[in-house]
């Protein structure tokens, strides 16, 4: 025992000394935070590290920006470096300056932004004889932030400072997936290193009052990934550069070019190396079934894989796979997979990711994970179904707070790429959900929907034209569309054309079709149906008299709300008026 006791006081020493060393380590950093670097921290090499932080400016509007940036990746007569977006939104070509021969300015092009982000990355490159001396920063994908770990900031602070000041910081924890630290740093640090250990653990990205934040290292990784930076070796001068420490998506997991990603021998081969989009692949493989016999433990196995390998269509599969087991339709990875495989099953799933208020969360857990991969999808792969399932939990509060701007913002991301997205921001403009409402704007994004055969697209358009909103008043058009919906089922769409038919609008008046629409849309529960059949039953115009039926889907009607657009009081008195046997004419109602 008294051994034990003994060693427990060496320790105990140990650590008292390692703390005082800490301490008197970041008060001198402090007290010299503008006027160089600390003794403490030159055995760290911080003058190296220096030699891997640039100096960027930008000039956007007439003013000029500056900013920090860091080396990530060195060519020969190429250098890739990371900084924050808003430091270079704007100017595509701002100019950088190393610090090895400060009397060069060097200009950078764009080689990836994530635009209209506060919070956001860019990467540039810059080409041509570059100085002696450049170092890439060694970066620390496994940093875990508890609070309390002290760090430096290297960059150019908007006060009066030598260039490549060194500032101390604390992390104080994490927001969302941001790291937060306290400390000297000022707005000119944005896009510059914030380094533990002498390593990087971030990006800063914004410095707000005593705080700042930063964008992990693995975030950046998939950042730099995705705009075909690749991290590792590198070669300067044809000799081979050891690549630094942890796992990159190049190094541990990118995909290999020569690979025949078709074949499955080759995939498999190359998925077992760490090849993650040959992980990927082979998920897609043992699902579909089509070259090797279906597995969907295999399947479900390759696909979180790939997605911890950070290949950007993993992340998105794995955002499903977990939302399929958050609405209770399966209960493990293999089910999901399988789930998903069946496509009688894919228009219950889609029904419920559309209506994403309506959706019933079975698995917190799993919805939490599904958020977790979609996010990653969204905002590090820039995957435009995750931009549109993100979008549309975001706007309905599903899984994270709700926030119908925030929602749209994903949404109209999406709808660059997914015809399914424009679809939606065509309705968002619409109703105003999450944006202004701007019914020109409305029509072109659902005219450009619906002619990719976006269903969702046809029933909106349709009382678009109906009603003159944004376009050109088309009873006509409106029918065109109305039945497309139809078509594809919509109750909307049933009640509307209902009326239609009714009303005698677009065509000679039908009586028959206005009840068999008006008559399906009400039992699934739409409005406009309810009220037609409503006033069907009341008047005995196209069926025989019943005031019971009336009554009982009037009120079913009346449940649902009434609405105060003035357009919909004027349909009501014109259904009421056809119900009653006094069809208005198509010119007519075009005149209300």
């Amino acid at each position: 025992m008294m051994p034990r006791r003994d060693d427990e006081r060496g320790r105990g020493r140990d650590r008292t000394m390692r703390w005082w060393l800490r301490a008197v380590c970041v008060l001198t950093v402090a007290a010299l935070a503008y006027v160089g670097s600390p003794p403490c921290l030159l055995a760290e090499g911080i003058e190296n590290l220096k030699n891997g932080v640039v100096k960027i400016t930008a000039h956007v509007d007439g003013k000029t920006k500056t900013g920090t940036g860091f080396i990530v990746r060195l060519e020969k007569e190429t250098a890739y470096i990371i900084t924050a977006s808003h430091v270079v939104e704007g100017d595509p070509q701002p100019k950088v300056v190393f610090r090895p021969d400060d009397t060069k300015v060097f200009p950078a092009h764009l080689k990836g932004l994530e635009g209209d982000d506060r919070r956001g990355l860019a990467a540039l490159v810059v080409k041509g004889n570059l100085p002696d001396g450049l170092e890439t920063l060694p970066l620390n994908q496994d940093f875990h932030v508890t609070g309390g770990e002290e760090g430096i900031v290297i960059g150019f602070p908007l006060v009066p400072a030598v260039p490549w000041a060194v500032t101390s910081s604390v992390m104080t924890g994490q927001h969302g997936k941001y790291l937060v630290f306290s400390g000297a740093a000022v707005e000119g640090n944005s896009g510059g290193p914030i380094m533990v250990t002498g390593k990087v653990v971030g990006v800063v990205t914004e410095v707000s009052g005593q705080y700042g934040y930063a964008v992990p290292i693995p975030i950046v990784r998939l950042a730099l990934w995705g705009w075909g930076v690749p991290l590792g070796a590198v070669a300067i001068g044809g000799e081979a550069a050891k690549p630094h420490a942890g796992k990159d998506p190049a190094s541990a997991g990118a995909p290999v070019a020569s690979i025949d990603y078709s074949d499955f021998d080759q995939v498999k081969k190359a998925a077992e190396r760490g090849d993650s989009r040959a992980m990927f692949q082979l998920g897609e493989m043992y699902s579909d079934g089509k070259l090797v016999q279906e597995n969907f433990v295999e399947a479900a196995k390759w696909y979180r894989r790939g997605a911890d390998a950070g290949y950007p269509d993993a992340h998105t599969s794995m955002g499903m796979i977990s939302l399929i087991k958050a609405v209770g339709l399966a209960n493990s990875d293999e089910s999901a997979v399988r789930f998903g495989s069946d496509e009688s099953k894919k228009s219950e799933f889609i029904s419920m990711v559309i209506h994403t208020e309506r959706l019933q969360i079975r698995n917190q857990m799993a919805l939490k994970e599904s958020v977790k991969w979609l996010r990653m999808g969204a905002e590090q792969s820039h995957d435009a179904n995750a931009q549109f399932v993100l979008g549309l939990l975001t706007g309905a509060g599903v899984g994270v707070e709700k926030d119908p701007v925030q929602g749209a913002k994903w949404i109209r991301l999406a709808a660059t790429k997914e015809p399914a997205a424009q679809a939606f921001m065509g309705i968002y403009y619409l109703t105003g959900r999450g944006v202004e409402k701007d019914f020109v704007e409305a029509a072109r994004r659902l005219r450009e929907a619906a002619g990719k055969e976006v269903p969702i697209a046809y029933t909106p358009l349709g009382i678009m034209y109906a009603e003159g909103l944004g376009v050109v008043k088309d009873y006509t058009e409106a029918g065109k569309w109305l039945r497309k919906g139809v078509q594809h089922g919509d109750p909307e769409a049933k009640g509307y054309l209902g009326m239609l038919y009714l009303l005698g609008w677009g065509g000679p008046q039908d009586l028959t079709q206005a009840y068999r629409l008006a008559k399906e849309a009400a039992e699934q529960g739409d409005q406009t149906g309810q009220f037609v059949l409503g006033v069907m039953f009341f008047s005995g115009n196209g069926v025989p008299q019943n005031a019971e039926e009336s009554l009982k889907w009037m009120q079913a009607s009346a449940r649902q709300g009434k609405s105060s657009d003035s357009n919909a009081r004027r349909r009501g008195r014109e259904v009421h008026a056809a119900g009653l046997g006094e069809p208005e004419s198509q010119s007519t109602a075009g005149d209300g």
